[in-house]
């Protein structure tokens, strides 16, 4: 078996809607997400649309959801 690592995992550069982008990153900065972000969760196995759309989470210092 072959571990899915986030660099296996190809980014899309066409996002659900149908808008395509020169580059994944510019996409996700399009969205308002981190590239790393999105990687993260489509290795998850979200779907690209839940992927850009679901705001992340925002931390304190104390490493707990605000």
């Amino acid at each position: 078996l072959r571990m899915i690592t986030p660099t296996a995992i190809r980014m899309p550069r066409k996002d659900h809607t149908g808008r395509a982008f020169p580059t994944a990153e510019e996409m996700c900065a399009a969205w308002g997400q981190t590239s790393r972000r999105v990687r993260a969760r489509l290795v998850m196995g979200w779907t690209l649309e839940r992927a850009l759309t679901v705001p992340g989470r925002r931390w304190s210092r104390g490493g707990r959801g605000l």
